[in-house]
């Protein structure tokens, strides 16, 4: 029987003979060190193609291949009469083979099955009703990284962000830096989107009235309302994660707090109550704690308030400027940007060991770290080309990826839930 592999752990470790990225992977009893996995795709079979038709599903596999390169845990191939020529014994070689068919009749579907090769083994049999092109294609990958790795797949997932050409507006785009889509049309300064953890929304500050006010809209529909709106700044808000209560700064006598507010946007509570900045905050994934950043040392620190205990510590304590926190889902530990030798660069701080390890180094400026739905991975921006672009990597720092080359300039993206 196949091994049942999950995905653990990204190890780059550079075959010298064979040039391959070699990963760490966890089977059900030991942990063990294999290469990238070798995924064969074939063409589409299709019964009595019509022109349009196969022009259809030539875009649909076009998506797929394009995706599964997106993995750096597969290389990805396709099966022609080239390859076969160059490479004769290259079915040895291959892990994972995906076979797509398409059946017209009463209903038109499009199955995958995808096979464990060594074993001839068959592990997904699905069926698939044609629709949008970009979403069938995401279900598609998702289901084969799934049934590869373990692991949930990521093509579903979107990210936000505040984009800038003329003026900064909130913009989403699939995983895969497909299917743009502005989401505000303020004609004014919108900024600092965060994600609600069940509902395809999404919390911004804009400035189109006049002042910093807190507003919600559905991604789909477009409908926006307002959450705060009180004289001063109604910024950095994120839900909590049962999406019930929301954290914010606020500017009360001058300077900015932490609060709590329920999600319709009615005061509940102070988290911090003093002279000092508090900014950006983030929720811990079981909703008790809080982190912020405060200046209340002198430089900015994060420090983290147990609403259970009501007691807060502080985290960090080098003499280094913070910005932007975000907590992992999964594990005890956050990633933040810091600022170390006159350039942003985005660190990761075990709260366990105290450890801090920095993710990127003279690549520009890399700031607005969010993590994936898992905390494998993290969206953030950097310069790295020249201006402020979208890219992600893994929560080690390996592996950065460009999502997508805009003109304008990108800030504070997040990365979003994986919806149902």
């Amino acid at each position: 029987m196949r091994k049942i592999i999950v995905l653990f752990f990204i190890l780059l470790v550079v075959n010298t003979f064979a040039g391959d990225i070699y990963l760490s992977l966890r089977t059900e009893n030991q942990e063990l060190e294999t290469r990238r996995q070798f995924v064969l795709l074939k063409k589409f079979e299709v019964d009595n193609p019509t022109q349009r038709k196969a022009e259809f599903h030539d875009l649909l596999f076009k998506k797929i291949h394009s995706n599964l390169n997106l993995c750096y845990e597969f290389k990805v191939d396709i099966l022609d009469s080239i390859l076969l020529a160059n490479k004769p014994n290259f079915f040895k070689e291959i892990d994972y083979i995906v076979e797509p068919s398409v059946k017209y009749g009463t209903a038109n579907t499009v199955e995958i099955k995808l096979q464990y090769a060594p074993e001839k083994e068959l592990i997904l049999r699905k069926k698939y009703s044609l629709q949008n092109l970009d979403i069938m294609a995401n279900l598609i990958c998702n289901d084969i990284y799934f049934n590869i790795t373990g692991e949930e797949g990521y093509f579903t997932t979107k990210f936000a962000f505040a984009y800038e050409k003329t003026n900064k507006e909130i913009f989403i785009v699939d995983f895969n830096g497909k299917n743009l889509k502005r989401i505000t049309r303020d004609n004014s300064i919108a900024i600092l989107p965060s994600w609600h953890p069940k509902k395809k929304a999404l919390l911004y500050t804009s400035y189109k009235n006049g002042n910093p006010d807190l507003f919600l809209i559905d991604t789909t529909s477009g409908e926006t309302k307002v959450i705060s709106s009180k004289q001063g700044l109604n910024i950095s808000a994120n839900f909590s994660p049962t999406g019930q209560e929301i954290a914010l700064s606020m500017t009360f006598n001058g300077n900015s707090d932490i609060i709590l507010a329920s999600f319709e946007g009615q005061f509940l509570a102070k988290i911090t109550n003093n002279k000092w900045i508090d900014s950006s905050s983030a929720w811990s994934n079981d909703g008790s704690k809080i982190l912020f950043i405060s200046d209340q040392t002198g430089i900015s620190q994060i420090y983290e308030k147990n609403l259970k205990t009501d007691q807060t510590r502080q985290l960090t304590f080098d003499k280094t400027f913070k910005d932007s926190v975000d907590y992992s889902p999964v594990k005890d530990e956050i990633v933040y940007s810091c600022l170390l030798e006159n350039k942003w660069d985005i660190c990761r701080l075990d709260l366990k060991s105290k450890k801090i390890y920095r993710l990127t180094e003279n690549q520009g400026n890399n700031s607005n770290p969010s993590y994936a739905f898992d905390g494998r991975f993290l969206v953030f921006t950097s310069t790295r080309n020249g201006k402020r672009e979208l890219f992600i990597m893994n929560n080690n720092g390996d592996n950065v990826r460009l999502v997508l080359p805009l003109s304008g300039s990108v800030f504070a993206p997040v990365w979003s839930p994986l919806y149902e």
